[in-house]
C-alpha cells in the first residue's frame, strides 16, 4: 500500500537521498570509501548544525556562509541529516528537530568530558512543570513594529537581556493574533482552545552558556480573550514570561478595511487600529528606519525565542518556537492607537510607529520550556 504522507515530504526523502552518499565521509571533501553512521558527529555536520542552531528556518545559502563548506558540501551534510532525521527541509527552509537537537546537544555534551570539561548541558535544563510542546496555527496575526527609546526599554528588561539597537532605536512588536485549535502536539486536531492574543514583545539578545549569541523576545505584556488560557499561563510556576490579563477583543474585516479593537480588563492600554488591507504593498513604508524588507525581517521576524527571567534562583527561562513562514504584507496604516505604547510604557516622545505587517494561516509550535541557571 501506497504511503499517505504528503507528496512534498516524499520528495524531500529523495532529494535528501542523492544529496547523501553513504560511501562518502560528509567531512572530507572528495574522499570516498569511508562510511559515516552519525553525520552529526563529523566537523561538517557540527558546523551544520551550529548554524542552524543559531538561524532556525535558514536557507542553503544562508548555511554555507556561516559554515565555510562548499555548496556540495553543505548540500551532502544537509542531505545526510535529514536522512539521520536531524535536520527538516521544507520549502528550502532547514530547521534542526527535536530529536536532532536532543542528539546533538548529546554529542556535544560527551565532547566535553572526553576534554575533561564541566558537562555542557548542565546550566540547561527542561523544566518539569512544562515538558509539553504545544501547537497552534495563526488564522490571523497583526503586528504593529514600534521604535523605542533604548535607555527606556532598558529600564523593564531584565539586565541578563541585550536590548536589541538598530538604527539608534530599539524595538517593541505589539502581536495581535487569532490562535486557533492551541493544543499538546500530540492531541489530535479540533481538540484544542481557539481565542485572540496580544502581546509587547521587546526584540532582544542574549548570550547563551556555549557564547552564542541569540535574538529573541522579552514579553512585556500581554492579554487574552480566554479565561481558561490566562488561568493555565498563570497558574504554571515556571511559565515566567509575562502575567496573562484579561481583555475583549474583536479583529473585523470590511470593504478593505481591518479594524482590530482590544479594551483590557480593569487595565489602562486600549489599542484601536484601523488598517486598508487594499492598499497593501509588499515593502515598507517610506517613513520606516528599515532601507527594506530584508533588514528588518532578521530583528522583527525571525526571531525564534521567548524570555523569562525568575531574579530568585537567577534562571532564565527560554521557550523556542518552531513555524511556518510568515507571508508578509503591509497594508496602509489608517490610524493607530496603542495605550501601553503611547501613555503606559512609553509616550510619544519615546515610541514612534514604525511599521505594521499582516500575516495568515502560519502554523506555530512551541517546544518544551527549558531554563539557563545564569552564574
Amino acid at each position: 500500500m501506497r504511503s499517505s504522507e504528503p507528496v512534498e515530504r516524499r520528495a524531500r526523502e529523495r532529494a535528501a537521498s542523492r544529496a547523501y552518499d553513504p560511501d562518502r565521509d560528509v567531512s572530507a571533501g572528495d574522499r570516498p570509501g569511508r562510511v559515516v553512521s552519525a553525520p552529526r558527529e563529523t566537523p561538517a555536520g557540527a558546523a551544520v548544525l551550529t548554524a542552524l542552531l543559531q538561524r532556525p528556518g535558514a536557507g542553503l545559502d544562508d548555511v554555507v556562509h556561516s559554515t565555510g563548506l562548499s555548496v556540495e558540501d553543505a548540500a551532502r551534510t544537509v542531505g545526510a541529516l535529514a536522512l539521520e532525521g536531524d535536520v527538516d527541509v521544507a520549502r528550502g527552509k532547514l530547521r534542526i528537530t527535536d530529536d536532532g537537537l536532543r542528539r546533538f546537544e548529546e554529542h556535544v555534551r560527551k565532547i566535553a568530558r572526553a576534554i575533561g570539561e564541566p558537562d555542557a548541558g548542565g546550566p540547561l535544563e527542561e523544566c518539569p512543570t512544562f515538558p509539553l510542546p504545544m501547537r497552534t496555527t495563526w488564522q490571523e496575526a497583526i503586528c504593529w513594529n514600534w521604535a523605542v527609546d533604548p535607555d527606556r526599554l532598558r529600564a523593564i528588561v531584565p539586565s541578563v537581556l541585550e536590548v536589541d539597537v538598530v538604527h539608534d532605536r530599539a524595538w517593541v512588536t505589539v502581536a495581535m493574533s487569532r490562535l486557533d485549535d492551541m493544543r499538546p502536539a500530540y492531541v489530535p486536531a479540533g481538540a484544542g482552545w481557539n481565542f485572540y492574543q496580544v502581546s509587547h514583545r521587546a526584540h532582544v539578545k542574549y548570550v547563551d552558556y556555549k557564547g552564542e549569541v541569540r535574538r529573541g523576545c522579552y514579553f512585556v505584556r500581554s492579554y487574552t480573550n480566554s479565561p481558561i488560557m490566562n488561568a493555565i499561563g498563570n497558574s504554571l510556576p515556571e511559565f515566567r514570561f509575562h502575567e496573562f490579563r484579561n481583555a475583549e477583543m474583536t479583529m473585523i474585516r470590511d470593504a478593505g478595511s481591518l479594524v482590530a479593537t482590544v479594551d483590557p480588563e480593569g487595565d489602562a492600554g486600549k489599542l484601536v487600529s484601523v488598517l486598508d488591507e487594499a492598499g497593501a504593498t509588499p515593502t515598507l513604508p517610506g517613513s520606516s528606519l528599515w532601507r527594506d524588507v530584508d533588514e528588518a525581517f532578521p530583528i522583527l521576524v525571525e526571531a525564534y525565542d521567548a524570555y523569562g527571567w525568575e531574579e530568585s534562583d537567577r534562571s532564565l527561562y527560554i521557550l523556542t518556537i518552531d513555524r511556518g513562514q510568515w507571508e508578509v504584507s503591509m497594508p496602509r496604516v489608517v490610524s493607530v492607537y496603542d495605550g501601553t505604547m503611547q501613555e503606559v510604557l512609553f509616550d510619544e516622545k519615546t515610541a514612534r510607529l514604525d511599521s505594521v505587517f499582516t500575516i495568515r494561516g502560519v502554523p506555530y509550535r512551541w517546544k518544551p520550556l527549558r531554563r539557563e541557571r545564569i552564574p
